[in-house]
């Protein structure tokens, strides 16, 4: 398995810190290294996730120079070929391996499975492995392959062998069911399992950056922030805690203070097609949108050499960004990218209607909503969706008309979609509905308050207080 980048050296056992020194003191003296190719696989590794790329090839050539047929060695080239997306590339790789009774060559097979979106194929195929492991090695078969489905984003298998597994204390153990409940949406049973982590491990900045991600997908962002901040202190030049600490900062609306902390991940991994993405997202935020485009433009190009699973989200940046920059043809273009893609038919439709009714070309605005409205699995969703365009692009009585067709049609226990209606009231000077519906939106959805009228409103009121508020400047 692959070490977690972003460790540092001494998140790494003592015996694989004395391998490392030994190669480095025998490549610098020029001595013979006495390693063999697994074991030099190892540092390739390590090499790799500190992006010393000549130093990782250099210690897998000579793997490889010892042992062309070790499984270490050619493990790694396997996982080279899965990041260049050359699938039959590491089907070769994984022919020449010689050790194929190892653990590991039921480990390769099932990737090369699953970076072809084979999970059902891999399912079958572990059934049948399972078998042949002797009992005693079971316990660690099976919360290798839950770490493997977790690492794929397979986060329901995971969950289903983990679970299979017999329940340990390890770090391991729970490290890898921390990350599966993160990815099943979990996020305060990851985030209390991240605490017991780092109970026992209070210096692991990759605890401190899960413990972030997961406190950010709750929702609760001035926690996430801090839990990026000790990350940072354990290790200031870390990349993932300087992106957590932006992601958090942006979620709070702190886009100057956020985009120095992206600006500086980019210093560091200047090719990084994520902190490329998020930065040119910030830049949309704080309306310097040329800036914010050429970001999005290298984190196309990037991700069209790297990491093709991040197109989607940049063409869908990108598009929003020309449009926001009235580049109207541009931001079609994306759209058309991202149809190609294979994206939800009725979102990609939902967003050519936002740009086409922001350039004014109302008409085919509404034939393209009608569309994603016949497609939408949930059209009363979309109709939400659709009339916040119309609020965004100032026609606030389309609006209007189109929330209260929304709340004809959707569930009677609704809780969002008031605070928008409440703004429609606003700007129609309709004071009744406007009380009536930010009260239903204090009550029953405050982010949504916050997102609508946070600049109407003092930024020291709560969201949840709007309504108190209105009613008191109405009393005084």
């Amino acid at each position: 398995m692959s070490v977690n980048e972003g460790s540092n050296i001494d998140s790494y056992d003592k015996e694989f810190t004395e391998r490392l020194n030994e190669y480095e003191k025998s490549v610098e003296s020029g001595l013979p290294v006495l390693l063999d190719a697994n074991e030099l696989a190892e540092i390739a590794d390590y090499y790799h996730m500190h992006e010393q790329e000549e130093k990782a090839e250099n210690a897998l050539q000579l793997a490889l120079s010892l042992s062309p047929g070790a499984i270490g060695p050619l493990t790694y080239r396997i996982h080279e070929a899965f990041e260049r997306d050359d699938i039959e590339a590491a089907k070769e790789y994984y022919a020449q391996i010689t050790e194929t009774d190892s653990p590991d060559y039921v480990y390769d097979w099932v990737e090369i499975l699953l970076a072809q979106n084979k999970e059902d194929e891999a399912e079958n195929y572990l059934e049948t492995e399972i078998e042949k492991i002797p009992t005693s090695e079971r316990q660690d078969f099976i919360v290798d392959i839950a770490h493997i489905y977790e690492q794929w984003g397979y986060y329901a298998l995971a969950m289903k062998w983990i679970c299979g597994a017999q329940k340990e204390d390890s770090q391991d153990f729970k490290e890898i069911m921390a990350h599966t409940l993160l990815g099943l949406g979990k996020f305060e049973d990851s985030e209390k399992m991240f605490d017991e982590l780092l109970d026992k491990s209070p210096y692991s900045s990759q605890y401190w950056i899960s413990l972030s991600n997961a406190q950010l997908m709750k929702g609760d962002i001035a926690k996430a922030v801090e839990s990026s901040e000790y990350a940072l202190a354990i290790n200031p030049d870390d990349t993932e805690a300087m992106l957590a600490k932006a992601n958090g900062l942006s979620n709070l609306g702190n886009y100057e203070e956020a985009l120095k902390f992206y600006m500086r991940a980019l210093t560091i991994v200047p090719d990084n097609c994520a902190a490329l993405l998020f930065t040119g997202i910030c830049l949309g935020n704080l309306n310097r949108h040329q800036e914010a485009i050429e970001k999005l433009l290298q984190a196309k190009q990037k991700a069209k050499e790297f990491n093709e699973v991040l197109l989607p989200d940049i063409n869908h940046e990108l598009a929003l960004t020309y449009c926001a920059n009235n580049e109207i043809d541009e931001a079609l273009a994306c759209i058309d990218e991202l149809d190609k893609l294979g994206e939800d038919k009725a979102h990609v439709l939902l967003i050519r209607g936002h740009i086409l009714l922001n350039g004014r070309r109302v008409e085919e605005a509404e034939k393209t909503f009608k569309q994603a409205l016949e497609k939408a699995a949930k059209p009363a969703e979309m109709l939400l969706h659709i009339a916040v365009s119309f609020l965004e692009n100032q026609m606030v009585k389309a609006a209007y008309d189109l929330l209260r067709r929304y709340f004809q049609v959707a569930p009677t226990d609704v809780k969002d979609g008031y605070a928008y209606m409440a703004m429609c009231c606003y700007d129609l000077k309709d004071t009744k509905g406007f009380l009536e519906n930010l009260d239903k939106a204090c009550k029953l959805n405050p982010q949504e308050c916050k997102n609508v009228f946070s600049n109407v409103f003092p930024e020291e009121v709560a969201p949840e207080e709007y309504y108190n508020y209105v009613i008191g400047k109405i009393n005084l």
